[in-house]
């Protein structure tokens, strides 16, 4: 996957080379450019209309209207995460923004149309080719990010180039490990699929689990080990939603089922 610029408060920094934009050098830019929107591959929901098109001159500061869920609805088996800055049909700029969108200094020698960044259900083939590059902590893109539906204890972790949702629950029952940095799988697998269907969740360890996709094989991992129950029903599910970002080893423990299959 190639690397796509992020942009925040100030437009990320554009090289003399790209040829959508100058820095380094001047044309003839005195007609201006326009700020088009689109759903991308989503659709315009029903009673939306998309912001109209905006004039816009090189140099200028702008603010584009932010393409949320508001205005489109997702791709089948896609979930929202930002927008993207797209030049002649190439994503050449993107960032996560869920509030207003970002002001920066309009230095595209082109229109641009501002659309969703829609993100795929992860996939054997995207484990494969993406794993490094889902947006974790450790990586230099950005843009990872989670949500959490406390009343039946899933989760969902969104990167950059996939998502995947789980289930959680907090245990008595202690890892062989501790080290739970290294995407620790336990090697009572069985144990803890009895003990998440018991729904106690009266433990301070706890335990994480890819469930879409749906995965034969696809394991509890530990997400964290708790001082007490209590701390860990407090925190254990947003923990799982984490996890997918913090390392490659938890990402790869989460995805081991699709990279052994």
């Amino acid at each position: 996957m190639k690397f796509i610029k992020y942009f925040g408060l100030i437009l990320v920094v554009i090289l003399c080379k790209n040829g959508y934009a100058i820095v380094c050098g001047d044309s003839n830019l005195s007609s201006g450019f326009k700020i088009h929107y689109s759903c991308g591959a989503g659709t315009l929901k029903s009673g939306q209309t998309l912001p109209e098109s905006t004039s816009v001159v090189f140099g200028a500061s702008v603010q584009p209207v932010n393409i949320t869920t508001t205005y489109c609805t997702a791709p089948a088996d896609h979930v929202w995460n930002g927008q993207e800055i797209v030049v002649n049909g190439e994503v050449v700029a993107f960032n996560t923004t869920r509030g207003a969108s970002p002001t920066f200094k309009y230095k595209y020698t082109h229109d641009i149309t501002v659309q969703p960044h829609w993100v795929p259900l992860v996939t054997k083939e995207l484990a494969e080719s993406t794993l490094d590059l889902y947006l974790g902590h450790e990586n230099s893109l950005t843009g990872s990010r989670f949500e959490t539906n406390w009343s039946n204890w899933t989760w969902t972790s969104v990167g950059y180039a996939f998502y995947l949702q789980g289930a959680a629950f907090c245990s008595p029952i202690e890892p062989q490990n501790t080290n739970v940095s290294a995407g620790i799988i336990p090697n009572n697998q069985a144990e803890l699929e009895a003990e998440y269907a018991r729904k106690a969740r009266d433990g301070r360890v706890c335990y994480c689990k890819m469930t879409n996709p749906s995965v034969d094989g696809s394991p509890w991992i530990v997400g964290n080990i708790y001082p007490s129950a209590g701390s860990c029903t407090y925190d254990c599910v947003s923990m799982c939603g984490a996890q997918g970002h913090r390392t490659l080893g938890t990402r790869r423990a989460y995805l081991s089922g699709l990279l052994t299959d």
